[in-house]
């Protein structure tokens, strides 16, 4: 109720992020939508994430992910296909799960808000979130949902990472000069560049390719 609440007071348009939290039933998304619909603002954008940061084990659902992906795989017979091609790998199924997460979310918003209205450049935006220095977790997800549910274009808006930059080679060092820290940065910053490619150490360029690929946009959650 509160998001509503603060977007629909501001002056200037925004669009707003909404995390759909990962124990979330059916209902509770539901209810969620019907909210979203009746109370914002018709002219704001939603974007939607499953939960938040399912790859990093400091936090629980990340642990719930992985055991509940095992758990589908080893003892339900697979009903999300997350071994759709007998991988063993169960982090692949972990990263798949996440995916298949964000396309149940896409289904249940388009129940309520209609198909025109959910999807990729649409009011309500679904994402596919990732790691910025493991392009692996968006690959994997990505390539789940192309083979098991079709071209994910069809009902993703996009994928998000978090392009943060810091002080490069001189990250450890200390008293810097002004000029160390400036050229720091942009050593940093250089690694988003699209003429860097896409490698290990470009793993910005790596999402931008993969999300051109399936033509979807790209987003960053955090940054700093």
């Amino acid at each position: 109720e509160t998001i509503p609440f603060i977007a629909n007071q501001l002056n200037s348009n925004v669009d707003i992020w909404i995390n759909i939290p990962y124990g979330a039933t059916d209902d509770y998304v539901l209810n969620v939508t019907q909210l979203m619909l009746n109370q914002i603002n018709p002219t704001i954008n939603i974007y939607v994430e499953f939960s938040n940061e399912l790859w990093n084990f400091i936090f629980a659902q990340a642990t719930a992910n992985l055991k509940a992906a095992n758990d589908s795989v080893l003892n339900q017979s697979d009903p999300l296909r997350l071994a759709y091609d007998n991988s063993t790998n169960y982090w692949y199924g972990a990263f798949r799960r996440i995916a298949s997460q964000i396309k149940r979310i896409f289904d249940l918003f388009k129940i309520v808000c209609g198909q025109e209205n959910v999807g990729p450049w649409k009011r309500i935006g679904p994402i596919l979130a990732g790691q910025c220095v493991n392009p692996t977790i968006i690959i994997q997800g990505l390539d789940y949902l192309n083979k098991v549910y079709g071209l994910p274009s069809t009902f993703l808006h996009g994928i998000a990472i978090t392009p943060y930059f810091d002080l490069s080679q001189y990250k450890t060092w200390s008293n810097l000069t002004t000029d160390q820290v400036i050229e720091g940065f942009n050593s940093s910053i250089q690694t988003f560049l699209p003429e860097r490619g896409w490698s290990q150490q470009a793993p910005v360029g790596v999402h931008v390719v993969y999300a051109a690929w399936y033509g979807l946009a790209v987003h960053g959650y955090e940054g700093g």
